[in-house]
């Protein structure tokens, strides 16, 4: 009796000085796990151990910001469900934030670095925010979950037929548009989706290497008569955007195809053409039609 009585005095002992009432901050039974710490491999970047299990996405995003040591503004809503990742294997923080973004980029968001910190932002607002720009290749280093602005400049094709290509192949967040001016492609995305455009557009603007310069005869027409005509018939239609007084309107003009160039020698009464075979072939057909026997 006497041992009961001094356990339930050290109990009411410990309620006191660990409860509600007392100093302490543990209550009784309790161990306050130590927060992770900053472990850096040696480079001396950051190591990031993946191993959530049914860990909420507020629990996910506050470990990670501790073990990195980067604060992250939440500028969107953090998503709802939990989590199940476990690998045994660190990782360095680059292909940390790789691996956290290709998870978050299924619920619509991403985490960008930004000039010493994360934001939590949502994919369809990131159009708007000042990411990386390149013209271009993108560099190696560049991982495949960043968010990236490409200006991909075009040889042969033209950039409103190519761009009309692509669109379907852009994910909802991103963008494709033409820059009929530079003839270059403007390519929103991530790294590993631009790279993959960028392998159609390659496959697409390929034929410039095809170039060939050819000088047609005339026989019945002068040369420097025809080429107006022979201009307007080559040429591609594109629509632009220009600013007229404070409103920007949309107009259509007529250019000529990228890599695609066609004169007039009125000494040899020839017209010189310079591009790919089947453009050339075109051109000739439209030259023995107007070239044709006169009556």
């Amino acid at each position: 009796m006497t041992n009961i009585r001094k356990c339930v005095r050290w109990s009411l002992f410990l309620a006191v000085l660990f409860g509600p009432w007392g100093g302490g901050t543990l209550a009784v039974g309790q161990v306050e796990a130590e927060p992770p710490r900053p472990v850096r491999g040696d480079d001396g970047v950051p190591q990031v151990r993946f191993n959530f299990k049914g860990q909420t996405w507020d629990q996910v995003l506050d470990y990670f910001s501790r073990v990195t040591a980067l604060p992250i503004v939440r500028d969107a809503e953090v998503p709802a469900g939990t989590v199940d990742y476990i690998n045994p294997t660190p990782y360095p923080l680059p292909q940390a934030l790789e691996t956290l973004n290709l998870l978050l980029q299924t619920r619509g968001l991403v985490l960008r670095d930004g000039n010493g910190r994360l934001v939590l932002e949502q994919l369809k607002e990131i159009k708007r925010e000042n990411i990386p720009t390149y013209i271009g290749r993108l560099p190696d280093d560049v991982t495949a979950d960043t968010l990236v602005t490409v200006i991909v400049p075009l040889v042969n094709a033209t950039a409103a037929s190519v761009s009309e290509q692509l669109k379907e192949m852009v994910a909802d967040y991103g963008m494709v548009a033409a820059l009929p001016e530079q003839n270059s492609l403007l390519l929103v995305e991530t790294a590993a989706n631009a790279r993959r455009i960028q392998l159609i557009v390659d496959e697409l603007d390929r034929e410039d290497v095809e170039n060939q310069v050819d000088q047609i005869p005339l026989r019945n027409s002068k040369a420097g008569e025809i080429l107006p005509i022979l201009l307007k018939l080559m040429s591609e239609r594109v629509v632009k955007t220009v600013t007229r007084g404070k409103a920007k309107v949309q107009v259509e003009e007529d250019v000529m195809p990228a890599g695609f160039r066609i004169t007039a020698d009125d000494r040899t009464n020839t017209i010189i053409a310079r591009g790919t075979p089947r453009r050339i072939e075109r051109l000739r057909a439209a030259i023995d039609l107007l070239d044709g026997e006169r009556l």
